[in-house]
């Protein structure tokens, strides 16, 4: 069921996705999941299902903990683009020109904090 490859200097152990069932070994090494074939007792389905929980709550927290890290990582682009963004329109201003610099910023979309948020405006 465990496919080995060789990679250089280390063995990396992958499993097929049509024999797993699903690609999430790559995200949260645990092996000890059963093939879907080999499910045939009602205790080793409980146990699979345990399993399955335990993969999943493991995924979130993956995908979790790399948004943060993306976000957190635009979020210092976005302060250093604003920087530079500050200093373009000061030069416009001694240049004596008209053109109009956008700040970039988050758009609501991306800022998960504010989703259940309600403003006063969006109150009819």
């Amino acid at each position: 069921w465990y496919q080995r490859r060789v990679r250089g200097d280390e063995d990396e152990v992958g499993a097929s996705a049509s024999l797993y069932g699903s690609h999430s070994l790559k995200y949260c090494k645990d092996p000890v999941q059963h093939s879907q074939f080999q499910l045939h007792t009602n205790q080793r389905k409980r146990d699979q299902i345990v399993l399955i929980q335990n993969t999943i709550r493991k995924l979130k927290n993956t995908f979790n903990k790399e948004f943060d890290d993306v976000h957190a990582s635009k979020r210092q682009e976005i302060l250093r683009v604003s920087e530079r963004t500050e200093r373009v329109k000061q030069i416009l201003v001694d240049l004596k020109s008209d053109e109009k610099v956008s700040i970039p910023s988050f758009k609501s979309i991306e800022m998960p904090e504010t989703f259940l948020v309600v403003e006063d405006s969006e109150i009819p």
